[in-house]
């Protein structure tokens, strides 16, 4: 049966069907957690990096809003009585007095790096404060993960202790970790405590998800006591991120965040152990170095909102709202672009169940990717690639449904449209196998232009020949290139068979592939009857 609008019972079924689904989508996103609570709804610590959150909070000449410092220290108060700092210049100098003022403690860092007179300018800075604000500074970190970056030598950062140690009586440490505390433990004969950094999401040979991380916590801290047993060991990083990618089970959420830092803030509770989380707020910047996960460590977002609370249900779509409108706006374009493509021709009800599912489906995902391409733009480049590929995904959306209706786009326009997203994904893809530490999946973004890919074009539909015109011989080559290349990076971005983000992605790479087959086994054709002539 042929209907200009679906009338018959499966048709309304579909459609209904399609709006009960979304519901109970975004209603099992959007249900609330259930989380046991930290004591007093407080940790310990946190580390605070004063910044603007787009530019690196560094140098002498950075400058910040006035009445930042102390007023995020404010906020932070309601979380904390403690901050840490990793630098004693700058606008890091700026919090010790604040935190003075405001009646809360701190753990004062050392910048060390390359630049000897740097460094000394650092401690000179760290021991005014320290002199002039005792009371306030419960310890100096003299150095941050110096040793993993490779900054200094062991001997060279004892030298900078020793130092601080004979310019005052409050505690010294050195914070990295544990496994650089192992290959150096010289420098814990040098400190009056051993500070260690366990971050399971960084984990780089077994990264694993949120439930074992709080055990593998525990296990480090345990092992780090017993190494050095004649020295109070205290954790200078715990945390885990609330967004980006996936590293193997290591999942970033807003949930798996509160799961692991109010479960690690009960547990520390009950035992003897010192301890800061990275981070208090969240730092944009980041982003440009390490990706969305960089810049989402915060218990506090960008904007100083907390993304969760310290006790009571946690929500990691508290506007699920949104969701379901978007699901059900790509719903409505679903059954009224079609109309708009058939220009009062009919259609097949069965296609009309298609393309409500699909127009369901495409609202679902565009939303989804919005989302996304928000939390990995950063600076205008970033912003530009965002929406570049917001863009790619909504032409994927409208062009998917315009071909389950019937419509075909022209043999020049459909190598346009299939060179560009072959070479948009062949860049990720790329970038991903052999670079994909810091960056996100793309899959929801490629979802629908790969199956604009897989749908048939005209000539396939039709029977007749496929166009083999200049332009056509020319993109076979590329177009089969382009394809092998997608498929063996997209692969090669699998980090683990338990990283179900890694395979979607490499699902979409290989759909992307499989659409290029033609050409693929065209080129295949051509490189054998070369080698046979050349033999």
């Amino acid at each position: 049966m042929r209907t200009a609008f679906p009338r018959s019972p499966v048709a309304l079924f579909a459609i209904l069907s399609c709006i009960a689904f979304s519901l109970l989508f975004w209603m099992i996103l959007g249900r609330p957690h259930l989380i046991v609570e930290a004591p007093d709804r407080r940790v310990q610590c946190v580390s605070y990096t004063p910044s603007n959150g787009d530019t690196l909070p560094a140098g002498e000449h950075y400058r910040l809003p006035e009445g930042l410092i102390a007023r995020d220290l404010e906020r932070l108060h309601t979380l904390t009585n403690c901050v840490r700092t990793y630098s004693s210049r700058s606008v890091n100098r700026d919090v010790i007095p604040e935190a003075h003022a405001a009646g809360m403690k701190a753990w004062l860092g050392i910048w060390l790096g390359h630049d000897p007179e740097e460094n000394d300018r650092e401690i000179a800075s760290a021991l005014d404060l320290a002199r002039t604000y005792p009371e306030t500074i419960e310890v100096i970190v003299v150095g941050n993960e110096v040793l993993l970056r490779r900054d200094m030598t062991a001997a060279r950062l004892i030298e900078a202790i020793r130092t601080v140690k004979q310019n005052t009586s409050l505690p010294v440490t050195y914070a990295d970790v544990l496994d650089f505390w192992v290959r150096n433990p010289e420098v814990a004969e040098a400190v009056d405590r051993v500070t260690v950094h366990i971050l399971p999401y960084w984990e780089d040979e077994h990264p694993v998800d949120v439930e074992a991380a709080r055990t593998k916590a525990r296990e480090t801290l345990d092992h780090a006591r017993s190494l050095f047993p004649d020295k109070p060991v205290q954790i200078g990083e715990i945390g885990w991120p609330a967004a980006g990618r996936a590293r193997a089970q290591a999942v970033p959420s807003v949930v798996n965040q509160a799961t692991f830092l109010r479960e690690f803030a009960a547990w520390a509770h009950t035992t003897d152990v010192r301890y800061n989380i990275i981070e208090a707020i969240d730092q944009p910047w980041k982003r440009r170095q390490e990706g969305t996960v960089g810049g989402s460590w915060g218990v506090l977002d960008a904007a100083r909102a907390p993304k969760f609370p310290m006790a009571g249900p946690v929500y990691e779509w508290p506007h699920w709202e949104r969701g379901l409108g978007a699901s059900l706006s790509g719903l409505a374009a679903g059954l009224f672009l079609p109309m708009a493509f058939l220009g009062g021709r009919s259609m097949r009800n069965r296609y009309w169940v298609l393309v409500t599912l699909a127009g369901t489906l495409s609202g679902t995902v565009l939303y989804l990717f919005g989302v996304q391409a928000l939390e990995f733009s950063y600076g205008l480049g970033g912003k530009l690639r965002a929406v570049l590929l917001w863009s790619l995904a909504l032409a994927g959306s409208v062009l998917a449904l315009y071909q389950l209706t019937g419509g075909r786009l022209s043999p020049r326009h459909r190598r346009l449209w299939r060179l560009a997203v072959l070479c948009m994904a062949g860049y990720a893809a790329l970038a991903m196998g052999i670079d994909g530490r810091y960056r996100d999946f793309l899959t929801l973004g490629f979802l629908f232009p790969a199956l604009t890919l897989l749908l048939p074009s005209r000539e396939e539909d039709t029977g007749s020949q496929p166009d083999t015109g200049p332009d056509a011989d020319r993109q076979g080559p590329t177009e089969a290139w382009l394809g092998l290349g997608i498929v063996i990076f997209g692969l090669l971005g699998i980090d683990s068979p338990w990283n179900l983000q890694a395979l979607a992605w490499a699902g979409v790479c290989l759909a992307l592939g499989y659409a290029c087959r033609p050409a693929m086994a065209l080129e295949w054709s051509r490189f054998r009857s070369a080698l046979s002539r050349s033999r």
